[in-house]
């Protein structure tokens, strides 16, 4: 973007040049006003322009969004951040960033604008050549987006040197297939990492992330195709201090993965969205086998998990498997807890399952309900029995003892038949809409 009062070639082949250069005839700086925080995205923006000019008006922004742009040089990013000592915040989404460790020398980027300049056509950045990375501190930056853009592990190494305190990181949508930063390296101020839709499978790979970032407190690592988690010695030495790990849409198929979980020893919160193993229950029983198998996750799927609904958890999961014949460890742990629970009266756990009436206008069938089952999938296998779609009726929970009366209105469609206490021989009545 140009804050300029003449149009260039460069604007009309759709590729410019950051100026900040102030408008013809104003020679202050404090005449042209530069809010704190600045955004400029998609504006296809390809290079900084003057390095002086930038210095005398933008010293002050502390927050800077260049998402969805055509910067391609590491060397232009430096010069900008250069030229904005105060910066806390960059936003540089969806850059093509390639691996040019070209860092500028400050004197000679000022020299090379010494005399004011008033028109576009007379601004020149000057080729300076590469410097050691110790040239540079940017202390004052501690929240750096990167997500889809080319950045390389070194590239990152070399800038992270250079940013000594940042403290939340966005490095999604990158492609990376390992981790390669320098097995020494060890960053102690990042608190946040997100590393969402990268092509990592194998956790050995993912625990270089927190031997390189030892403070870690919260990973959000979403849409990554892993189906294993660390073993409790790795995790341990790792991840000491994880709070929150988000792994929603992963390829986890196996409860003695999940329940790998308790292993990170400070973990209190985690998403688990969409994971694989999950596909086959219904929400609530979801929600009920991950709060029972995971006693450390105070906070799951975005909500607090309170006392009551985790012994309620926990004794659904002792009622479940109580009759398997091969329990999962968790189940023994929480008998010793719970003891032994009788069998709730509505959760019949055989395969004859309970016998009701299915009651509609002047006609009736007896049926043989599978308590597992959810409402939305009963009303499937009775849409022959009432000639309605699903859509169009109703359920209604009608017990006979110990006199005629409505239970409930059977209207969560995910909502599992055993939940309303339906008793041997109650009716459930079909009611058009």
């Amino acid at each position: 973007m140009r804050y300029t009062t003449e149009s260039t070639d460069e604007q009309q082949n759709n590729n410019c040049e950051i100026v900040l250069a102030r408008p013809r005839n104003i020679y202050h700086s404090d005449s042209l006003h530069i809010p704190c925080s600045v955004n400029l995205d998609s504006l296809c923006i390809a290079s900084a322009g003057d390095f002086v000019e930038m210095c005398e008006l933008c010293s002050h922004i502390n927050e800077l969004s260049l998402s969805s742009n055509q910067l391609t040089s590491l060397k232009e990013i430096i010069h900008i951040m250069t030229a904005t000592p105060k910066l806390e915040f960059l936003n540089l989404k969806s850059n093509p960033l390639q691996n040019d460790l070209m860092f500028p020398n400050q004197d000679e980027l000022s020299s090379s604008s010494s005399e004011k300049q008033e028109t576009i056509d007379d601004l020149q950045v000057k080729q300076v050549p590469l410097l050691p990375v110790s040239n540079y501190s940017f202390p004052n930056l501690n929240f750096l987006v990167l997500n889809d853009t080319q950045i390389t592990w070194s590239a990152l190494h070399q800038l992270l040197l250079i940013c000594p305190k940042i403290q939340e990181l966005h490095l999604s949508l990158i492609g990376f297939k390992e981790v390669d930063l320098p097995a020494e390296f060890s960053y102690g101020e990042l608190l946040r990492l997100h590393f969402n839709y990268n092509q990592i499978t194998d956790w050995n790979k993912l625990l270089q992330l927190g031997y390189c970032f030892p403070k870690l407190e919260k990973l959000v690592m979403s849409d990554t195709a892993f189906n294993s988690l660390p073993e409790q010695s790795q995790c341990v030495s790792a991840f000491p201090e994880l709070l929150a790990l988000s792994i929603s849409n992963n390829c986890l198929n196996d409860w003695e993965e999940v329940e790998k979980l308790c292993y990170f020893p400070k973990l209190k919160q985690v998403r688990l969205n969409g994971s694989k193993i999950l596909k086959d229950y219904i929400p609530k029983e979801c929600t009920a086998f991950l709060i029972a198998r995971l006693p450390n996750i105070q906070i799951l799927n975005g909500r607090e998990v309170t006392d009551k609904e985790r012994e309620d958890a926990e004794r659904f999961f002792l009622r479940y498997y109580q009759d398997a014949e091969n329990k999962p460890y968790r189940y023994n742990e929480l008998r010793l807890l719970h003891g032994d629970l009788k069998p709730l009266l509505d959760l019949n756990l055989c395969d004859d399952g309970l016998k009701v009436i299915m009651v509609f206008l002047d006609k009736s069938q007896e049926m043989i309900l599978d308590g597992k089952k959810t409402v939305k999938e009963l009303k499937v296998l009775l849409k022959d029995f009432v000639g309605h779609p699903p859509s169009k009726f109703r359920l209604l929970h009608f017990t006979k003892s110990p006199e005629p009366a409505v239970l409930a209105i059977m209207d969560a469609s995910n909502r599992s038949l055993h939940s309303f206490r339906i008793q041997e021989n109650d009716e459930i009545h079909i009611q058009l809409k």
